[in-house]
């Protein structure tokens, strides 16, 4: 997709449109830029071998760090996870 998602000045790698499921969750990162969230996976045959696709978006509290847009927000790259059987 690209561009600044809905007009808040960040990039959006992935496609809400075409997405069949969208999950939210908390993440936490240090000053170095290390993060991490709980995400867990259900113990589901049915999702093995599904695609999900990734990216986080940030609320900027320390601007001096990056270039944050107008809101104050950064988004990283996009990623996709495979669940493996």
């Amino acid at each position: 997709m690209g561009g600044g998602a809905f007009g808040l000045g960040f990039l959006l790698h992935i496609s809400i449109a075409g997405a069949g499921d969208i999950q939210v969750f908390d993440m936490y990162s240090d000053y170095a830029g290390a993060a991490a969230a709980a995400a867990p996976i259900p113990n589901n045959p049915t999702l093995a071998g599904r695609d999900y696709f990734i990216q986080s978006v940030w609320i900027e509290t320390m601007p001096d760090c990056h270039p944050a847009s107008a809101y104050g927000l950064l988004s990283a790259k996009g990623m996709k996870i495979k669940i493996a059987p």
